[in-house]
This record gives structure tokens, C-alpha cells and sequence, in this order.
């Protein structure tokens, strides 16, 4: 449940990859924050909210990018700008808002970046800060409610032809593979069977998100439900 700005903090990150020392790097300072790591299943991005950002950074990538593909990145920080204050009707306010209490000014036209950059701070007197932190509380109330509407409105739709399936520990299932054409292995993507297995429930993590392993007890990992089905001997 997200009750606060950076309850939550996700990253897109490429793998699964051998243990790093990015990756014990990232875990010490979990530890060393109080942050709990965990990892969505693979080949399941609607796990990550950060897929959904990347699709919209994407379409605005497209509409910009000339003839020349290499400067894809040309205008990223403007991007940035675009996203952090538009309206997002899951938090009926814009990014910006939620986390800093205000919307960023944009430049205007004329103006460069570097004519903001000697700009005067006025200290403002604690009282009037005080209540604009008040303020911003009541509006993170807000912000809560407007996401638990949004949940349970995009929740309606995605389970109207959602078979409520649950597995529990020790049942046989079959998993769905995902298959890569090779010449070099004689292997065909569109002949391989969508499913394979069976393999063994080690344990239900959430609803929609469960550990397997081999026959053998070799533990294979999470899978999102939607990768699984019921295996019959």
C-alpha cells in the first residue's frame, strides 16, 4: 500500500544476470537503509510500474527522433519535464505536486537553462513553511484515495475474463516457455509447445505470484500465475 511519496521506488533493471558486485552493492545498501528488495517474475513487465513510464518515454522518443537514431537522448531531460508535470489521473495531480508540493515552473520561450541558474533563494518564515507542509499532508490523503479508486477501477476491468485460480504448495503444474528460434540447434519458435514440465509449487508468494521448482526440489524461481496451468497426469 502506498501511503507516501518513495513507499515504493522501482527500477528497470536488465536481467536475470550471475551475482555482481553491482548486485551485492544494491543489497548492502538496502540493508543499510532499511529497504526490502524484491524482483518482479520474469517476463511479466506489468509487474513494474516502471515498464509503463518507459512506453510513454518511448512515444515521445518516436514523435522527436530525426532520420539519425544515435540521438534518441536529445531531449530526454524536456521529457522528463513533460511527464513530471502532466496530470496523471491515477494521483488526480501531477508528479511534481505530489513529491516537492508545487509545479515546477517551465522556461519560457526565449529563455535559456542557464539564465536560471543564479537564481535568488528568498527564505521563507518557518510558520508559513509549516503550513504549506500541512498542506501538502492533506493532499497526500488525497493522492491515497485517488490511488485505491484507480486500483479498483483497473482491477474491474482486467478480472472480467479473469479465472480466479489458486495453487498451493506441492501442486504439479506446467509452465509456459518461451522459446527462441535457432538455426545452429534446428529449433523453431512457432513449433516449439507453449507449455512445459511438469514442475512443483515450493511456495504461493502473493495471489498472482509463485516459487517452482523441478522434480528434483532445484528451485526454478518466481512465475506470474498467467505463466502456469494445471498439469494432469
Amino acid at each position: 500500500m502506498v501511503e507516501e511519496p518513495w513507499t515504493i521506488i522501482a527500477a528497470d533493471i536488465m536481467g536475470p544476470f550471475p551475482p555482481s558486485k553491482t548486485d551485492q552493492d544494491l543489497k548492502a545498501l538496502a540493508a543499510r537503509v532499511g529497504l526490502q528488495l524484491s524482483t518482479t517474475p520474469p517476463y511479466h513487465p506489468q509487474a513494474n510500474p516502471v515498464e509503463r513510464v518507459n512506453r510513454v518515454i518511448k512515444t515521445m522518443i518516436i514523435s522527436y527522433i530525426g532520420e539519425d537514431h544515435r540521438n534518441w537522448d536529445a531531449h530526454l531531460h524536456s521529457f522528463r519535464f513533460a511527464y513530471n508535470t502532466c496530470h496523471h489521473s491515477s494521483i488526480d495531480a501531477t508528479p511534481a505536486f505530489a513529491n516537492l508540493g508545487r509545479d515546477p515552473r517551465a522556461i519560457r520561450p526565449g529563455e535559456n537553462e542557464s539564465d536560471t541558474k543564479d537564481v535568488t533563494v528568498i527564505p521563507r518564515p518557518s510558520p508559513e513553511w509549516l503550513k504549506r507542509m500541512e498542506h501538502l499532508k492533506v493532499w497526500q490523503g488525497r493522492i491515497v484515495h485517488s490511488l485505491d479508486a484507480a486500483f479498483q477501477r483497473q482491477s474491474h476491468y482486467y478480472n472480467l475474463r479473469h479465472r480466479d485460480h489458486r495453487y498451493r504448495k506441492g501442486d504439479l503444474v506446467l509452465k509456459r516457455q518461451h522459446v527462441l528460434s535457432s538455426a545452429a540447434k534446428n529449433r523453431a519458435a512457432k513449433l516449439a509447445t507453449p507449455f512445459h514440465g511438469p514442475f512443483v509449487v515450493s511456495k504461493a508468494l502473493s495471489r498472482v505470484v509463485y516459487l517452482i521448482s523441478d522434480l528434483q526440489g532445484n528451485p526454478l524461481g518466481k512465475v506470474a500465475i498467467e505463466d502456469l496451468k494445471p498439469f494432469y497426469s
